[in-house]
């Protein structure tokens, strides 16, 4: 995890505080599955969860196509969780500071992701990501 990226779990892991004991969240540090999602958790009731966290500048034009780098491994693992039903996400941050806009984003989009998408589309295809409250009621429906 990039330390930009680690700044999502910065941002992210204060949820606990909501969630109390009924959210176990942790990140996920593994060299021997080079593709597999940053935070793996459950929340009591709901289920398991992975969520892979990216973080990218916004293009300077409309027009250029905005793509976190995503390496092959975790582009493979998380199409293959999101087809098999897996609860996959990406969480991406664009932009910093007073630019700063996070989508979630859905696991079964990451190949389209992968190999960029407008600044239209990546609105259409996330949701967005107002709090971190906002992460776990896209995830779990709540």
């Amino acid at each position: 995890m990039s330390s930009i990226d680690g700044g999502l779990w910065a941002w992210l892991k204060p949820i606990r505080q909501h969630y109390k004991r009924a959210l176990h969240i942790c990140r996920v540090e593994n060299s021997a599955g080079s593709g597999m999602p940053d935070v793996e958790g459950q929340l009591k009731d709901y289920g398991q969860f992975w969520l892979e966290l990216k973080a990218c500048a916004w293009p300077a034009r409309k027009t250029t196509q905005i793509r976190p780098k995503i390496r092959p491994a975790q582009v493979e693992w998380i199409s293959r969780r999101a087809k098999a039903g897996g609860n996959v996400w990406l969480l991406v941050q664009v932009g910093t500071g007073k630019t700063r806009e996070r989508f979630l984003i859905h696991g079964a989009y990451v190949e389209e992701l992968d190999t960029g998408v407008t600044e239209p589309r990546l609105r259409q295809m996330s949701y967005a990501v107002k709090d971190r409250l906002s992460v776990f009621r896209v995830m779990f429906s709540l």
